[in-house]
């Protein structure tokens, strides 16, 4: 992700934007908390994420 990130929140996500945010790039997808972004950011690659996912399915 070069220079800007683009923060994509659900249109699933509750009215007063209680969720998470994806920011998407070829290399990484980065996922942070949208009520606390101050608080960090998770970082994975294609293969991590795809895990991830997984396992919140399970």
């Amino acid at each position: 992700m070069n220079g800007h990130t683009e923060w994509r929140t659900s249109t699933f996500s509750a009215p007063n934007n209680e969720c998470v945010q994806l920011a998407v790039s070829t290399e990484v997808t980065r996922v942070r908390d949208s009520k606390r972004p101050e608080t960090g950011v998770l970082t994975f690659d294609s293969e991590q994420f795809t895990t991830f996912l997984t396992s919140l399915k399970h």
